[in-house]
């Protein structure tokens, strides 16, 4: 994967706060290794540049730093939330 311009963001805002979450802010140096760590998980499970890719998940920094990590690897994102979870399979089928 090569490196997305908006991880050099990420990382160049180092410790200042990116989320705040349940009333815990977290850094942009934490979001950019989450998405490091994300983007290593995509590479390890063959997740292809292009491919499409249903992400489920709630609004969480985790959820984020998969997104950005998606985002970097050039995938089309179908985000879901475990809301809609009775549609999933008619969604994704």
């Amino acid at each position: 994967m090569t490196r997305h311009w908006l991880l050099d963001r990420l990382d160049r805002f180092g410790d200042k706060p990116a989320l705040i979450w349940r009333d815990h802010a977290q850094s942009y140096g934490s979001l950019y290794n989450d998405t490091l760590e994300w983007q290593r998980s995509l590479g390890a499970a063959g997740v292809e540049p292009g491919a499409i890719l249903a992400v489920v998940g709630d609004y969480s920094p985790n959820a984020c730093a998969l997104l950005i990590a998606a985002i970097a690897n050039r995938n089309i994102v179908i985000p879901l939330t475990s809301a809609s979870q009775a549609q999933h399979e008619a969604l994704l089928n």
